[in-house]
């Protein structure tokens, strides 16, 4: 931020595209409660939004649910560790199947075609264990975004009874959402940031 201020003629800020995106999602809704924003891109990331603002943690570092242990010593995860959740759950395991095509991927498996199948179960099976994890941390509604997000709603009811065989306290899992915004969400979320702080000066 320093680096940049001196370069940049007007106030800014710097944000994770994970916080945007959860932002987002949370201002264009009716919500008043807090949600938890799980971003499956290339890496898996995610917010919290708490009393009508994001939770960031004391150091910037909140959220980094892509760095949580899914599978002790595990595969291997970009950041060095082994079984973090980034490395079962990130869009590019199920693209790269398909030539870097989400689109292409997700056609696959609505034709049954194998081994985008069975890829696909297992990507869900990790992620409801993750969802899952994240209930009982945080007791709210949980949305599915990033460059996953927008295809798991042909999936959602599915994927709810999976979350809910997980939890040892309900039977059903109506707080898992899929994302509204499909597409660019952390850039919209940014530019919202900035149009709620207007709007609360007026």
């Amino acid at each position: 931020y320093q680096k940049l201020e001196p370069h940049i003629a007007f106030p800014f800020l710097l944000f994770n595209d994970a916080n945007s995106g959860g932002f987002a999602e949370w201002w264009n809704s009716d919500r008043e409660d807090s949600i938890v924003y799980l971003s499956l891109s290339n890496s898996v990331g995610g917010a919290i939004v708490h009393n009508n603002r994001l939770y960031t943690g004391e150091h910037q570092k909140s959220c980094e649910f892509g760095h949580v242990t899914l599978i002790p010593d595990g595969k291997p995860c970009y950041c060095g560790k082994k079984g973090c959740l980034n490395a079962y759950c990130s869009a590019n395991l199920l693209s790269d199947m398909a030539g870097g095509k989400m689109q292409r991927f997700f056609n696959s498996v609505k034709e049954g075609q194998e081994p985008y199948t069975s890829a696909f179960h297992q990507y869900l099976d990790y992620l409801a264990i993750a969802v899952n994890n994240l209930r009982m941390h945080y007791d709210c509604d949980i949305i599915l975004g990033g460059y996953v997000g927008p295809y798991l709603n042909d999936y959602l009811e599915k994927f709810r009874e999976m979350v809910a065989r997980r939890s040892p306290f309900e039977e059903t899992a109506p707080y898992v959402f899929c994302c509204r915004y499909k597409f660019e969400t952390a850039a919209i979320g940014a530019a919202l940031y900035y149009i709620d702080q207007f709007i609360k000066k007026i």
